[in-house]
């Protein structure tokens, strides 16, 4: 049984490993990002949302017919759709933040901006994003993710100490995992071509 679940960890380890997850979240924090410092905070959610189709048309084109596909057993099955939904979660309670702390940040709730909370309210949201990306690190035994999490946190601590408005640290995250998304699916292009029916 031990040897099989370390089999299996490492298959769903290198079933990530094309960096299609770390490019999509990474577009995914840039169009939270950018909409939130545009004061469009409804369209925050919109953005990662509309990347959901795009997935499996793009995995299918460019992944598939250099990795091929493999079921995951139930106890991976299990995993990834608890990291999953705690990971939606976290966007979602991000979502509700969001909003929450533009309508304080313009004092529409009564509540004076010079307060110390409202200081630190712009860096929450960047924390429950890096709390998701732990948990998916952990559901899809990606390590890097932890990585991205402890930029969203220093982002998250940059965006206190400096008074930043909480697209900072979104698009500082969005940056780092976009950028490690495309050098590990340059790697994984490059070092996986297409197999033509019939070849060698």
């Amino acid at each position: 049984m031990i040897a099989t679940t370390h089999i299996e960890d490492n298959l769903l380890r290198r079933s990530w490993d094309d960096g299609l997850l770390d490019l999509f979240s990474g577009i995914g924090l840039l169009l939270i990002g950018i909409a939130w410092e545009f004061d469009l905070v409804p369209l925050g959610a919109i953005g990662p949302a509309i990347l959901v189709p795009f997935w499996k048309p793009v995995r299918d084109r460019f992944i598939v017919p250099r990795a091929g596909y493999a079921e995951p057993g139930p106890r991976t099955r299990h995993r990834m759709t608890r990291g999953m939904v705690m990971l939606i979660g976290a966007g979602v309670v991000s979502f509700v933040l969001g909003i929450a702390l533009f309508v304080l940040a313009r004092g529409e709730a009564g509540v004076p901006a010079s307060l110390s909370a409202a200081h630190v309210v712009p860096a929450l949201p960047a924390a429950l994003i890096a709390v998701g990306a732990i948990l998916a690190a952990r559901a899809f035994a990606v390590p890097r993710f932890y990585a991205y999490a402890m930029v969203l946190v220093a982002a998250g601590g940059a965006t206190i100490a400096l008074e930043l408005g909480p697209a900072a640290p979104m698009l500082a995250g969005g940056v780092f995992a976009t950028a490690g998304g495309v050098v590990f699916l340059a790697r994984f292009l490059r070092e996986n071509p297409v197999v033509e029916e019939g070849g060698a």
